[in-house]
Parts: C-alpha cells; structure tokens; sequence
C-alpha cells in the first residue's frame, strides 16, 4: 500500500478520478468524473466488525428482513423505551471491544494529501462515533478531522440517502463526485439512491449482496489500490442513470 501514495505524489496529480462507462448502439462511451470525497459507514467499516445484528435482532424479538431501527421506532412507550434501551446496551457491549480496521489511518491520510473531504455516517450514537476518534487519536495520524459525523439523530438513517445528500450539499458537490464505504446492505443502498459510487468492504457475513455494489475490496489497502488505477476504478451505469448523473 505505501508505495501508492509516493507515486501518486511523485507524478504531481494527487486528483482522483473514476470513468462511468456505458454501451450506446454498441458502442462503449466514457465519461470521466473527479472524486470530491468519501464517505464511511462506522462499525465494520473504519472499525472491526464486533456487532452481531442477530444477537440483537433475537434481544429484540425483531424479525429478519425488517430493519432494526424501524422495528424499535414502531413501538411506543414503554415498549419503544425498553427497546431502544436494548439497542443501547448492545452497542456499549461493542464499545468495549471495538478495533480499529487495519490499514485505516494510511487511507485516510491518503485521501486527505489526494485533497479529498471525508465524513462518517453511522446508524450507532455519538458515543460510538467519540470512541472511534478516540482510538485514531491526534488527527495528525489520519490527515485531519472529519467534516462531518452523522448519527441516528440525523433522520431518516441509512438506506435513505437523506444524509448523505446533505453532506454533498454542505461539500457543494455533486453526489456522483462522491465515493460511499460501508460493510451493510443499507451502505450500499444509502449511496446507490443518492447516485454515488459505492464501494462494499467485504467480510464473512455480507457476500449476498456483493453483487449490488459498484466496486468489492477485502481491505482498506485495496481501495487504494482501486482508487489509483484507471483500470479498475470503472462504473458500469444504465443510460438512464447516467443521464440523471451528468
């Protein structure tokens, strides 16, 4: 991985760019379109994955295919208390064992000497995201402080692209010109409605729907790696799409 970033920097062009490649009448079009920022899902994303939604989902008695938040939204009183305060006890269960993912702070820093912004969106509270920062330490280690961090209190949450595009517009760019990293389903969905690039961090749990992410790395090493070749670092877009994106 550290030989990317000489390279990049050595040739004097730290933009980073991605080609949307389409097929009209046979024939294949490429439009090149410039990277602005990323943005990262949390939990199992920057930071081993240490939530067992399963576990959670039989705590809660929630049933599978319906999303976890919603479920504890849909109760009231009482029963809705009680249920966020499952939710709450199950992720301070994760604070405590929470790790950072290897190879976070190079590619942060990275995107940072790229000249590009970062953000963090997460469905977990403030004190998650306190912990993470926490374990990045001085922000010198990871090219500086996030331009935003969204939790669950920023409304509707993933897979609305509702926050999402609101970091876009704070950035004032366009949501094409911007990357989404997660490990869940509604990562990919988040940045997929909010037309964006989306990159899925793979893991052991996630690989049924692969397939419904632009781009799958194993590591945060190889986003790099895919980020800095002209090769890999392709969409394939319906007409349709491409024309909403231009």
């Amino acid at each position: 991985m550290s030989g990317y970033i000489p390279r990049l920097i050595a040739a004097g062009d730290k933009r980073i760019s991605y080609s949307i490649r389409r097929t009209v009448n046979r024939a294949v079009k490429n439009q090149s379109v410039q990277v602005h920022g990323f943005v990262f899902d949390l939990d199992g994303t920057l930071t081993l994955p240490v939530l067992d939604f399963a576990e959670l989902r039989r705590r809660l008695q929630c049933p599978n295919g319906v999303d976890i938040l919603t479920f504890c939204h849909s109760k009231s009183g009482k029963d809705k208390e009680k249920a966020f305060h499952v939710v709450e006890e199950f992720e301070e269960e994760g604070r405590q064992n929470t790790k950072l993912q290897p190879g976070v702070c190079e590619l942060l820093k990275f995107l940072t000497q790229c000249g590009l912004k970062r953000a963090l969106i997460t469905r977990n509270l403030q004190l998650s995201v306190d912990q993470l920062f926490h374990l990045l330490g001085d922000p010198d280690n990871y090219g500086g402080p996030f331009t935003h961090s969204l939790t669950r209190d920023f409304t509707p949450t993933k897979p609305d692209p509702a926050s999402l595009l609101y970091i876009c517009k704070q950035w004032g760019v366009h949501p094409k010109s911007v990357v989404m990293v997660g490990d869940q389903l509604q990562d990919i969905q988040c940045g997929k409605n909010a037309g964006s690039v989306t990159i899925l961090l793979n893991d052991s749990k996630n690989g049924e729907f692969k397939k419904q992410a632009d781009f799958n790395v194993d590591s945060l090493d190889a986003v790099i790696s895919l980020i800095t070749s002209k090769e890999m670092f392709v969409v394939d877009r319906e007409d349709a799409i491409t024309d909403q994106l231009t």
